[in-house]
């Protein structure tokens, strides 16, 4: 921006735009450049480089930047020509018969790099419109260069710089009507809510928001934005920067790859700044009705019974035991770190200054700076044992969350008198032990504190949370209500268990399955496994994963569950499996199958599992009836009792292993049912077999599908320059089209 300021003072500029277009989305647009005799459309690139273009592709270094920019926005240059065209008609429409018909501005694009000088990377039917930030404003400024290089504007005998066509161009771009909207940062597909931070780092090291997902809706997440500026001079350097740029993501993943259920407590990154640079940002996952302890405490303590707030104090001790039991310590436990959502669900985040056994020898305190809480030995001095600090921080936001305030005093302490109405004279001794000034006197670890707690706290409470778990959930109060909510316009099953119908409304066709209280068991005994359930289905609602059915609602009926859902037409793979119709062409097939891999990746992502997954809950769907076909998983979910055990089909699942296992073991059974029986042999069946066997065996067994992604991606992308017959038994022949592969 500054450099624009040494342009010639009557050039005019309308910055970070955003293109609404209708039915095709949103085009950013970082700077309109309005010079005498044509406008400049100019995307703006803030790489360091090497950048290269390939394929179509733009690659900013090692990494893959998607479609090329100059495509882009000379897409974006014909989309706006035509629209300018059509506001200069109307323009000259208004002006009456008398008026001169106004000439069409001409519009170009152009890419400039603001940090890189080397374009030799950049392919040779794109260099001409690609330019280093320096030498584009010494050719803007010439008009014989400028001519030269952009060529001559149609539109050059009309100064489009006059005050009359400046304020046209304003009425144009104007942001508060029309089609063009103020341009947001986006930050890997999530934009922030708004400009003020939910929390900030004491010394301003970093900042949080809070983002939606753009096209997904109800998708929510957390927005950490860096600025290195404010860190140790050590630490704004690259090579310093590195240490601490997405080290939380490295915590989660050691932390994940020794115990998948600790990695489920914490909230996980989806997405960060590839460019690492000194305002490195990062998104984490989020559910939307998820609020930090500190929020809790403000907006719903009132409300809360007690038996909640010790069933959710519980459910906090039990995941920072995960992380002990790893020999793992927090380090930054406090209530900006502590996630909540009633009655049951604990997350934790802010685990950049986590200890945890390394490989490379850290210094005791080096990433201690990061951390917004302090324990007495920060504040008097002393050796810090990493388990029992967290034993006192973990003590304090139990303090919190049951008073609805931090312990007084600096370092806190433990007063009785916080308890002004008794409610947990039990727990008395338990926090005075926590939150003792000597470290040693303290539990040894939050796994010695979970068990002190629950032989403290009173019997009965977790029950009542549960049942108030439940109440949240008793939307419809009878099957009656159910019946009148979903009318049925078609009956798809009925048995003893579940009675599943469709209901049709104005927002279109649904299914409605209601589990029978034959399904459901003994209420007492299941309560906790009904409330799970529960929650589970609202996590798919209010974050649900492309390529799975749409979930609308979840009820509890008192006697009865009921689940509401899209329909989703078209045939399952089971019938495409006996059919052999839609996927038997074997390039449509590996497509079918790399996507479905995807699909359960994000699923098992997102903490979430099928569980039973088989051809028969995998719809084959196209899309508005394109030849493409994608996998959409169906029946999501599913309730048992306990003492039935969880439903699964033997034929896709392995013989140990839980439901993320399973999920994995009948995606390589499937494709062996489907790509393993077609006319696709040799090398590349070979491949596609010896990846399924890792997958396999591991270790540990069912552990990943990356070894079968990444086969189906060299089948469908091999090396070779043109395509391959998929039919070779032998080695794979080349082929002049991919339409020429042979079924």
């Amino acid at each position: 921006m500054d450099k624009l300021r040494q342009l010639p003072d009557n050039w005019h500029a309308f910055t970070n735009l955003d293109l609404a277009l209708p039915g095709r989305g949103m085009r950013e647009i970082d700077l309109v450049m309005v010079l005498e005799d044509r406008l400049l459309l100019i995307d703006l690139k803030d790489w360091l480089g090497p950048v290269v273009s390939k394929d179509g592709n733009w690659f900013n270094g090692k990494r893959d930047c998607g479609r090329s920019p100059v495509h882009k926005i000379n897409e974006n240059v014909r989309e706006l020509t035509s629209l300018l065209r059509k506001f200069i008609t109307e323009q000259s429409k208004a002006g009456g018969s008398s008026s001169k018909k106004l000439p069409y501005p001409w519009i170009e694009g152009a890419v400039v790099l603001t940090r890189a000088n080397d374009r030799s990377g950049v392919s040779g039917s794109e260099i001409s419109r690609v330019f280093s930030v320096d030498p584009f404003m010494r050719m803007l400024r010439n008009r014989g260069e400028r001519d030269a290089q952009l060529g001559e504007s149609p539109s050059r005998h009309t100064d489009f710089t006059t005050p009359e066509w400046i304020a046209r161009f304003r009425h144009f771009f104007n942001t508060s009507t029309g089609i063009f909207q103020a341009g947001t940062r986006r930050y890997g597909g999530f934009r922030a809510k708004n400009d003020s931070p939910t929390f900030a780092h004491r010394d301003g090291i970093f900042t949080e928001f809070d983002v939606d997902e753009e096209g997904v809706q109800m998708s929510t997440g957390l927005l950490r934005r860096w600025d290195f500026t404010k860190a140790d001079t050590r630490f704004q350097a690259e090579e310093g920067r590195a240490t601490i740029v997405g080290r939380e993501k490295s915590v989660i993943a050691w932390l994940d790859d020794r115990n998948p259920i600790c990695g489920s407590s914490l909230l996980k990154p989806k997405v960060d700044d590839p460019d690492r640079g000194v305002s490195y940002w990062e998104v984490f996952e989020k559910r939307r009705r998820m609020k930090r302890l500190a929020e809790y405490c403000e907006t719903d303590f009132q409300k809360s019974t007690p038996g909640e707030r010790l069933e959710l104090a519980r459910q906090i001790l039990a995941s920072a035991k995960l992380l002990h039991d790893l020999k793992a310590a927090h380090l930054d436990i406090g209530p900006h770190s502590i996630w909540l959502e009633a009655p049951t669900t604990v997350r934790l985040s802010h685990l950049m200054a986590a200890s945890f056994p390394e490989i490379e020898s850290m210094g005791s305190a080096r990433f201690q700076f990061l951390s917004s809480s302090t324990v007495p030995e920060d504040v008097l001095g002393g050796e810090v044992n990493p388990l029992r600090k967290d034993v006192f921080l973990l003590g304090c936001v139990v303090h919190a969350l049951l008073f609805g305030e931090l312990p007084a005093g600096s370092p806190p302490d433990w007063d009785a008198k916080v308890d002004r109405d008794g409610l947990f004279t039990t727990l008395h001794p338990w926090f005075a032990r926590s939150l003792d000034i000597d470290k040693n006197a303290r539990f040894a670890d939050a796994s010695e504190m979970l068990d002190a707690f629950n032989a403290a706290a009173s019997s009965g409470s977790g029950e009542k949370s549960v049942i108030e778990g439940l109440d949240r959930f008793l939307t419809l109060k009878s099957q009656r209500q159910v019946f009148q909510a979903y009318p049925e316009s078609e009956l798809i099953q009925e048995d003893q268990r579940v009675a599943i119908w469709r209901t049709d409304s104005s927002d279109g066709p649904r299914v409605v399955k209601l589990w029978k209280g034959t399904a459901i068991g003994d209420l007492k005994r299941e309560a906790s496994r009904i409330l799970a359930f529960l929650e589970r289905a609202e996590a798919h609602i209010e974050s649900p994963v492309p390529g799975t059915v749409v979930l609308h609602n979840v009820h509890w009926t008192g006697d009865a569950i009921v689940l509401v859902q899209d329909l989703v037409e078209g045939p399952t793979l089971l019938d495409e499996i006996e059919q052999k119709s839609q996927l038997s062409d074997p390039v449509q097939a590996l497509r079918f199958f790399r996507e479905l891999a995807d699909v359960v990746n994000v699923l098992h992502d997102r903490s979430l599992a099928h569980g039973d997954l088989k051809p028969a809950n995998i719809v084959v769907s196209s899309r508005d009836d394109a030849a493409e076909f994608h996998p959409v998983l169906i029946d999501l979910l599913d309730f048992s009792p306990r003492a039935d055990g969880e439903r699964l089909s033997k034929a896709y699942a392995p013989s140990s292993g839980g439901r993320f296992e399973r999920d994995r073991f009948a995606v390589t059974r499937m494709v062996e049912e489907v790509i393993g029986t077609q006319q696709i042999k040799g090398d590349i069946w070979a491949d596609i077999a010896r990846a399924i066997d890792q997958c396999r065996i591991g270790p540990p067994e069912n552990s990943t599908l990356l070894p079968l992604m990444e086969a189906l991606d060299r089948a469908l992308k091999p090396r070779m320059s043109e395509p391959i017959d998929y039919c070779s038994r032998s080695r794979p022949t080349i082929l002049r089209s991919i339409e020429r592969v042979t079924v």
